[in-house]
């Protein structure tokens, strides 16, 4: 029998995937060098193609064994670096699609499932508000990073597909909202790193038609230690821990509260002028419930506006 500790969920695999390589975190996410500063004015556009796969529960109350999910993914994702009130700032968007297969033992019977479509859009808003000034191109060769501090706002949007029939779904039918302080040290060619973010969500009122989802909120800490080999290549080791998150369903508990450890390798390796791969691979370290999945993703990013 499957145990507890091996539980996850599909939607929230799919969300992890989607911001380890493009820069719009989430409550497990593994992002470094997400408060570095930035020219004002450029635009990247990144395209990840990501593989999960894992142990799977589907619903604490089903009889399942042996469960296993595969999920692949294709994420766009759109970030503009920006200028508020002197310092610098960035505004992305993701929008995800995806393939997703689980299988198992329900009741001794083998039954498989397949979803494809698009996941949920997730936007965020991040500012420096220390330690990174807003600076054009021109200016940006003379500037040294120190240490900054940073927040980020993110908010995910219900556009993922849903079927209300169904206890497994590609989207989670509910926004959800992430506030995120950020701090950055740089050491010659290493960044010391950790972020402390916080997520909440509104209530699933069309779980299996009639009932109503609630998810407790959920707390993480993440910290990386980055080196930077030379100009645009960079290799990091990412470590998050994140708590909380016990779902109940028409005021029942479902006893799935997470505390977990994950960690990863993130490498990016500069192409021509403008263009880079990024390089992900990460796995549950400690886990109870909720995140023994591993996870192998590539992204390509696009750099581009005025004189670069």
């Amino acid at each position: 029998m499957l145990h507890n500790r091996s539980k996850i969920d599909i939607a929230l695999v799919l969300q992890v995937m989607i911001f380890m390589t493009g820069g719009i975190g989430f409550g497990q996410d593994m992002e470094p060098r997400a408060y570095n500063n930035a020219p004002t004015g450029l635009n990247f556009l990144l395209v990840t193609l990501g593989h999960s796969s894992g142990n799977v529960v589907l619903d604490a109350g089903l009889p399942i064994e042996d469960a296993e999910a595969d999920v692949n993914l294709i994420a766009a994702a759109y970030v503009r670096s920006l200028n508020v009130f002197g310092k610098s700032a960035k505004l992305g968007v993701v929008v995800p699609v995806a393939d997703a297969d689980a299988r198992g033992l329900l009741a001794g019977d083998f039954t498989e499932i397949d979803r494809q479509g698009l996941g949920d859009t997730l936007m965020r808003f991040n500012l420096n508000f220390y330690g990174a000034p807003a600076l054009q191109l021109k200016d940006f060769a003379r500037y040294r990073q120190k240490t900054i501090v940073g927040l980020t706002l993110q908010a995910g949007l219900p556009t993922g597909q849903y079927d209300e029939t169904k206890r497994i779904n590609l989207g989670t039918n509910r926004y959800s909202f992430r506030g995120e302080l950020g701090l950055s040290h740089r050491i010659e060619r290493w960044n010391l790193e950790a972020a402390l973010g916080h997520s909440r969500f509104t209530d699933n009122d069309e779980f299996l038609v009639t009932s109503t989802r609630t998810q407790d909120p959920v707390t993480s800490l993440q910290g990386h230690l980055v080196y930077t080999i030379r100009r645009g290549m960079w290799v990091a080791l990412n470590n998050v821990y994140f708590w909380g998150g016990e779902r109940n369903v028409d005021g029942v508990p479902s006893n799935d509260r997470q505390e977990n450890t994950r960690t990863g390798l993130t490498f990016t390796l500069p192409l021509a002028r403008g263009h880079a791969l990024k390089f992900v691979a990460t796995t549950g370290v400690s886990t109870r419930i909720g995140a023994d999945f591993d996870t192998v993703a590539i992204a390509w990013q696009h750099t581009f506006g005025r004189g670069f």
